[in-house]
């Protein structure tokens, strides 16, 4: 549970300092990257992605509705893979509003696929592989 709570108050404090920058758009919504969160590990980036829903979505189990999350995003440069690890929903958009929940999935727990050429998902990994 601590661990939980420290995670959500990172996620929290790192949304106020970032530095979104626009990846694209499709029908679920508008997604940006934070400029200042993407760290190259031995083989994967990482950074965090927020996504503005285009409709409000329903936090389950919670009766409340979330228009935006921040997910941490794992990156593959050269075999062009995508996964997402832990996530925090915020019930206005631009990650405002106040943190609703945030389910902590760590990278080991997380599964890398391949983006579909064209798609949303090849773009953001053209965009910040290209940025570091």
């Amino acid at each position: 549970m601590k661990f939980a709570v420290l995670a959500l108050l990172l996620v929290s404090n790192q949304v106020f300092a970032a530095q979104w920058s626009l990846l694209g758009d499709n029908d679920l919504g508008t997604f940006f990257v934070d400029k200042s969160s993407i760290e190259r590990g031995r083989s994967i980036l990482q950074a965090n992605v927020l996504l503005n829903w285009t409709k409000p979505q329903v936090l389950q189990g919670h009766g409340k509705y979330y228009a935006s999350e921040v997910s941490i995003a794992y990156i593959d440069c050269d075999d062009k893979r995508i996964g997402f690890g832990s996530r925090t929903m915020y019930a206005k958009a631009d990650a405002q509003g106040g943190a609703l929940f945030s389910p902590y999935l760590s990278y080991g727990d997380t599964r890398l696929q391949d983006a579909v050429p064209g798609s949303t998902g090849a773009q953001m990994i053209k965009i910040i592989c290209g940025l570091k």
